[in-house]
């Protein structure tokens, strides 16, 4: 598999003996259910977000907060569906005191990027090097998402394939400002134009620490 110390792996294939996390038995762990943790309408920050039986909806220009701060290594674990249009999805991740975000097909002048939406204080539509062009998602179709969050290292797997690997300076990063849920240590999910249903949200921490942030 190519590497770039500053940059991205792109469409690199998940091998045995990754970093995600396994139990004992060679399974993935189950995790912190953070889906079943949000509390609507409280943790709906904009835009319509409903339940339907376990899953999530959000409508287009939506942001939920989800108040639990992750350790400083994790792996957090999303199935999510598109439902119609081509919009992007955009989840916040936390590591250490740095806030910032991954988006999946942000569309822009008929282009999808998916990457780091800030870097370096750049947004994903006016950077080259480091972001996958084309569409990702398929619409009415759940997929399995995989952001892994090691020191100095994020990652995404989407339907057991790694797509994204990204190495540096953590304090590089940042989130989206139109994505701000006013909680540095929290994370979220938001999207823009399309409707997404959520089914699963889990946090399978790596190391020690963070926790519930509802006061």
């Amino acid at each position: 598999m190519k590497s770039v110390r500053y940059g991205l792996v792109v469409a690199a294939f998940l091998a045995p003996g990754s970093s995600e996390a396994r139990d004992s038995g060679g399974g993935a762990l189950r995790g912190i259910d953070l889906l079943q943790l949000m509390r609507l309408p409280e943790d709906s920050l904009r835009g319509p977000a409903a339940r339907e039986g376990r899953a999530l909806i959000i409508k287009p220009n939506s942001l939920v907060r989800i108040l639990y701060q992750p350790p400083e290594e994790y792996d957090l674990r999303v199935e999510a569906e598109r439902k119609e249009l081509q919009g992007k999805l955009v989840v916040g991740l936390v590591s250490g005191n740095r806030q910032f975000d991954l988006v999946i097909d942000n569309f822009n002048e008929n282009e999808h990027r998916s990457g780091l939406h800030n870097l370096d204080g750049k947004h994903v539509v006016d950077r080259e090097n480091d972001i996958i062009k084309g569409p990702v998602l398929r619409n009415d179709t759940l997929h399995r998402m995989v952001y892994s969050v090691r020191k100095g290292r994020v990652s995404l797997r989407v339907d057991g394939r790694e797509i994204l690997r990204w190495e540096g300076d953590f304090a590089r990063l940042a989130i989206d400002r139109r994505f701000n849920v006013q909680e540095p240590r929290a994370m979220f999910v938001g999207n823009a134009i399309s409707t997404y249903r959520i089914t699963r949200i889990n946090l399978v921490p790596l190391t020690g620490g963070g926790g519930p942030l509802r006061r």
